[in-house]
């Protein structure tokens, strides 16, 4: 935190060329804002000169100018020169390029975010729950403000929102308090006076300490790097979906039309998650596994290499013994999915390298998807990691990670690139005269019903139900 009228000392260089030289009195703008003052105060920045030069009179009235006996303003007169002369740092943020979501999470919080965190913020918030204790049966229920309804709330053992008269539980909040909300939330608890029963003293810091504890769980410290945490009640906190007023099916019909500007044929179907699915779980994160978000959106979604990979593996496994060097040979494979020129000594159909005329693109919602945590328990982590002989005496080791709950339906899409390319492969007796897009309809249904998609399929993930084709009922 910085105190009024002091200011850094770097220089800025954007990718436009435009300096900033940060000296020991002020910002010298170079460029567009040239000759232009900026000072720092606390959060507050100040870029209006007129401002300035006020400020600075103002402050040089009240003996700021220099010397051991300099008087300081009172926070009255200190709250009173922000609201009158300063931006505050919410427009400051609100009139930069950044995404609106991304504006609104860094006004609302005094810590700053890393790429990834910001990303899974959109899709996931760590709620943290702290229980309500009990002195003698009096339940010590912190006081509410109307500030604070929106996101504290008091809930049952299982996570249910229960009014405050009812029965609760447990205090829960879903995003990071601010320095001044903890303040204010102290406040409205404050120490029992001195004149107070024992009962009440013990009640009052019970319900301070509690306060304490919920602050600090849903601070961005280290425990934004875990995904989830319990007791023998139940769950402290864990990811809960947060997607704001975002159209999912707006979102999926603006993906098509950008499909279909590229002069394709576009076909697809419509699937439903039949338990959970695990996309991205191997992609580098700052935990031990991730989740594929899309860059704009921070939606889950499937990657359109994922959709191709799945439904070529299961050609190869269905139609060519999970032989693909006889999957190369064939026309109609390397028409699809486009070929090399050779898998070590076998050339392909049209000896050399192909690009397909099929083109897969991402998988997206058309419903608002649920997040699910689970979690991977191995048991014998020496063994996995050392190669020591496996034993009854080693520790579990529960490694949680995020999920897209069942009842998700997505939508697969791809495209042929020509009108040309698909006669000329109706017309090759290859689909025996049926449309390609036909075909590639019914092998994406199988493939996603039989083989499933994501990580983990081989005990049940990722599989799809109630696949429907377009233009069947």
């Amino acid at each position: 935190m910085m105190s009024a009228g002091e200011v850094l000392f770097a220089e800025i260089v954007f990718d436009n060329g435009e300096r900033i030289n940060i000296r020991k009195d002020e910002y010298e703008f170079v460029g567009l804002y040239k000759n232009r003052d900026c000072w720092v105060d606390g959060d507050e920045i100040y870029l209006d000169e007129s401002k300035v030069r006020k400020l600075r009179r103002l402050r040089q009235r009240m003996g700021r100018g220099g010397g051991p006996n300099q008087q300081q303003e009172t926070p009255q007169q200190r709250n009173e020169m922000r609201e009158r002369d300063c931006i505050g740092k919410r427009s400051v943020i609100n009139k930069s390029r950044l995404p609106k979501d991304t504006r609104e999470a860094l006004a609302i919080s005094d810590n700053a975010f890393d790429n990834f965190a910001l990303k899974l913020n959109k899709a996931a918030r760590f709620d943290c729950r702290v229980k309500i204790e009990e002195y003698k049966g009096r339940l010590c229920k912190p006081h509410l403000s109307d500030d604070l309804r929106d996101i504290v709330r008091y809930e049952d053992e299982d996570g249910r929102n229960v009014e405050a008269a009812g029965n609760p539980k447990y205090l829960s909040i879903h995003r990071p308090l601010a320095n001044h909300e903890k303040n204010a939330w102290l406040d409205l608890n404050p120490e029992p006076p001195r004149t107070a029963d024992e009962d009440g003293k013990k009640i009052a810091k019970k319900k301070r300490g509690a306060i304490k504890r919920l602050f600090d769980q849903s601070k961005y410290t280290e425990r934004k790097f875990r995904f989830c945490e319990t007791d023998k009640d139940g769950f402290l906190y864990r990811p809960s979906a947060y997607f704001g007023d975002l159209d999912f099916g707006e979102i999926a019909e603006h993906h098509r039309h950008s499909i279909e500007a590229l002069n394709l044929s576009v076909s697809g179907c419509e699937g439903t998650i039949d338990w959970r699915l695990i996309v991205g779980l191997g992609n580098e994160s700052v935990y031990d596994t991730s989740m594929t978000l899309h860059h704009v959106y921070g939606i889950p979604y499937i990657l359109a290499s994922a959709v191709k990979g799945v439904v070529r593996s299961w050609i190869i496994t269905e139609r060519f013994g999970q032989d693909e060097k006889a999957a190369i040979k064939d026309k109609g494979f390397c028409d699809v999915f486009g070929c090399p020129k050779k898998i070590k000594d076998t050339l392909s159909y049209y000896n050399e390298e192909r690009q397909g005329k099929v083109w897969f693109f991402d998988a997206f919602p058309l419903s608002r998807p649920e997040i699910e945590v689970d979690i991977m328990n191995p048991h014998y982590m020496p063994y996995y990691s050392n190669g020591e002989p496996p034993a009854d005496y080693h520790d579990p080791k529960p490694i949680p990670f995020l999920t897209v709950k069942c009842g998700t339906v997505f939508q697969f899409l791809f495209g042929v690139k020509e009108k040309e390319c698909a006669d000329k492969m109706i017309e090759s007796g290859q689909f025996h005269g049926r449309k390609p897009s036909d075909v590639v309809k019914e092998w994406l249904k199988k493939a996603l019903e039989e083989h499933g998609i994501g990580a983990k399929t081989a005990v049940g993930y990722g599989y799809v139900k109630d696949c429907k084709i377009e233009g069947e009922s």
